[in-house]
């Protein structure tokens, strides 16, 4: 059999899968491949010499030859692949090259651009959060140093806490657990006589730890709910 067709990667391909599919099935198929008159890649059964010719190929080249063989005889299939008369099969060659590079930088850039702007979001994000941490500390830096206060004084702190808790509440008040701060703190005073203004403040350091992981508040109302 002999057949021609023009050299593009379309063809090429084809007769590389021919040779595919009969390595898979066990008959591997012996080739040979020759530009114009020069053997560029010699009879083989070796698919990762297949794309050697193309470093082969010059401007002059005019033709491409694939010989597949049938068994060990010298008896082929033949497939002739030409260029174009304006075109030579260097040209093709490089062209197929130039695309499949322009293909690739273009993904490349797309990557990277995404890549930054995860990037840059995740910067804001962490920015933020340093803003809230340093929020956070301050205000319990100096509710640790004063001798007394006022637990109305804690409604900053839990205002602060909130954003970074992804509870929700009105733009003009502070809420725990969905439960607004102003009616906590009666509460917190109530328990303040009961149990000494100490011991309070101590749970209340704890409770500061503890909101920033969803993880511990259930296992903390779950602590409560077991032994309430």
């Amino acid at each position: 059999m002999e057949e021609r067709m023009a050299y593009n990667e379309q063809n090429t391909n084809r007769i590389y899968r021919r040779l595919e599919n009969a390595t898979k099935q066990g008959s591997p198929i012996e080739y040979e491949i020759r530009i114009d008159s020069y053997v560029s890649v010699h009879r083989t059964t070796d698919l990762e010499l297949f794309d050697w010719h193309e470093s082969d190929l010059d401007e002059d080249s005019e033709k491409i030859t694939f010989l597949l063989y049938r068994g060990k005889s010298q008896h082929s299939d033949r497939f002739e692949l030409i260029g174009t008369p304006t075109t030579s099969l260097f040209g093709l060659q490089t062209e197929n090259e130039r695309i499949k590079t322009s293909i690739a930088a273009f993904r490349k850039e797309q990557e990277e651009q995404e890549r930054e702007r995860k990037l840059l979001k995740l910067r804001r994000k962490v920015k933020k959060l340093k803003r809230i941490v340093h929020t956070q500390d301050s205000l319990i830096t100096e509710l640790q140093t004063k001798q007394s206060f006022d637990f109305k004084e804690l409604v900053p702190l839990l205002q602060s806490i909130r954003p970074a808790t992804g509870m929700e509440s009105s733009p003009n008040e502070a809420t725990l657990a969905g439960i607004p701060v102003s009616t906590i703190i009666p509460e917190f005073e109530k328990a303040e006589k009961q149990y000494g203004r100490e011991r309070i403040v101590e749970s209340m350091m704890i409770m500061l730890d503890i909101l920033p992981s969803k993880s511990l508040i259930k296992k903390v109302k779950e602590l409560i709910k077991n032994h309430g």
